[in-house]
């Protein structure tokens, strides 16, 4: 015959084997969720990389065409005096 003792003893030690696999089992679920959260983090930080380049690349384009425009502008400015200058001295 088994003691009470015996027993209080088996059904402490079968709750805690009950806790420690439910506790194991949130601990597996708990490690995929952050690896999807990872992926999911990664993807972010890809697409984040990508649209800095984009903007970095947008900006050296915007630049170029300043660059450009100011250069025109300041052709034609001398090119306005210089033909200015002809009237002058051709009266």
């Amino acid at each position: 015959e088994v003691s009470p003792r015996l027993e209080v003893v088996d059904t402490f030690i079968f709750g805690q084997n009950k806790r420690i696999e439910m506790k194991r089992e949130e601990i597996r679920r708990l490690k995929q969720l952050e690896e999807e959260k990872y992926d999911i983090w990664q993807e972010k930080r890809k697409d984040k990389k990508s649209l800095e380049l984009l903007k970095e690349r947008k900006f050296e384009e915007y630049k170029k065409e300043v660059m450009k425009k100011q250069a025109k502008d300041l052709d034609d400015m001398i090119t306005t005096r210089f033909k200015l200058q002809l009237e002058d001295e051709n009266g």
